[in-house]
């Protein structure tokens, strides 16, 4: 998946994310976080229980003045996939816009 996110200034942003599977966060071509969450695997199995939540993880979004490409690549080996991906901070911020 890939978005868009313009920053008035340069900054870091709380994010709170959910996933099941494993997840790659890329912002401009630099990875800034990866985990695994998987239902199967009690050593990466994140609360609740495997599924997906936003309180499987969380990071700081380094963006820089102005448009930041972000990609997110998940991966699944078990009955599917989702992701849930929220910014804690809005101020200043366009997705997907100038």
């Amino acid at each position: 998946m890939k978005t868009t996110i313009h920053s008035s200034k340069g900054q870091s942003i709380n994010v709170k994310l959910g996933w099941v599977g494993e997840v790659w966060i890329y912002v401009n071509g630099k990875l800034v976080y990866s985990d695994k969450n998987q239902y199967w695997d009690a050593k990466t199995k994140k609360a609740p229980d495997g599924r997906c939540s936003l309180m499987n993880g969380s990071f700081l979004l380094p963006l820089e003045v102005g448009d930041n490409d972000v990609v997110v690549a998940l991966a699944n080996h078990f009955y599917g996939w989702a992701f849930i991906f929220r910014l804690d901070e809005i101020t200043g911020i366009r997705i997907n816009g100038k």
